[in-house]
């Protein structure tokens, strides 16, 4: 049986202008089409379920990105190889101090460059496995930057030659600013340092931005914000970081699969990719705040499967 969302705009995540009147094609599990409805291939309707969608959007599933101590290269080598052996996908180290930690400082460094660059060589001898950096103040992230890390997760003070770096290097950021509007209010010493911390993270993203650094969706979620709040971040990158809605989709589709390593599987409406697909209402091009807005998230695909439809299509 072949799976046709129809009478809807599509957005397929690779940046391109969206298709006003299409369709999107679905064969167990898998894209098979994806484009213009006049332009869909024939197919026998005897084995076609077609889902008529109200003229609302159709974009590709998005992603949500985002220990031990070790205090010598060797003791990161060795703890690098015990997870990786005990079969992990990604390796997350923090390089610098956190914001809402009691006992430490973002600016403080909890890595050096020798001990993150070991972590990384590592991982990438163990079957090209990717290392994410914690690292929020500039010596952490210089650290994790010049350590050859795949993404820097928060990134708050980055500078214009960091940067740079990171556009030479193809290293990604996961700017977390969901996370920015939620201070922490355990202390007032505490709410001194968030504010400090957030208030930084909300003014960088756009020189970010503006540099080229390719930028990927995450939330931080498990501390703050709660799971599933990850689309609420693509706003944020509009207001924030300058971007345009199509950017933002595309941050946290197409780009958040390159950083996973999962670029020819998801990200994007193609065929031959995983038909994991979301429908909101209307226009998030228009209103990107949309994505946002739980109630406006009609109909969730996974691997074609229904895993959410509060739209009531007729699947």
């Amino acid at each position: 049986m072949t799976l046709i969302l129809q009478n809807a705009r599509l957005i397929d995540g690779t940046g391109n202008e969206a298709v006003a009147d299409a369709a999107v094609m679905i064969e167990d599990g898998k894209i098979v089409y994806a484009g213009s409805a006049s332009g869909s291939p024939q197919i026998d309707e005897a084995k076609a379920q077609r889902v008529d969608l109200g003229g609302n959007t159709i974009c590709p599933g998005t992603f949500e990105l985002g220990g031990q101590l070790v205090d010598s290269v060797d003791q990161a080598r060795l703890e690098a190889r015990k997870l990786l052996r005990e079969g992990v996908d990604v390796i997350k180290i923090a390089s610098s101090g956190g914001v809402t930690s009691p006992n430490d400082d973002p600016d403080w460094l909890g890595m050096r460059t020798e001990m993150v660059a070991a972590i990384v060589e590592e991982a990438e001898n163990y079957g090209g496995r990717h290392v994410a950096a914690h690292a929020i103040g500039f010596a952490g992230i210089k650290a994790a930057v010049q350590g050859g890390v795949h993404s820097v997760e928060h990134g708050y003070a980055l500078t214009d030659d960091l940067r740079q770096e990171m556009v030479e290097r193809g290293q990604f950021l996961v700017p977390t600013l969901i996370e920015t509007l939620h201070p922490d209010t355990a202390t007032p010493a505490a709410v001194a340092k968030s504010s400090k911390w957030h208030a930084l993270a909300q003014e960088s993203i756009r020189a970010s931005v503006e540099a080229g650094v390719k930028i990927a969706v995450g939330t931080d979620a498990g501390l703050v914000p709660d799971h599933g709040a990850n689309l609420g971040e693509l706003g944020l990158l509009v207001k924030f970081g300058g971007m345009t809605p199509m950017q933002a989709i595309v941050a946290g589709t197409r780009t958040s699969a390159e950083l996973c390593g999962l670029e020819n599987e998801l990200g994007t409406l193609e065929a031959g990719k995983l038909a994991d697909v979301v429908v909101v209402q209307g226009d998030p091009l228009a209103d990107i705040d949309s994505f946002s807005d739980n109630s406006r998230i009609l109909l969730v695909l996974k691997q074609g499967s229904v895993a959410s439809n509060r739209g009531d299509f007729a699947l």
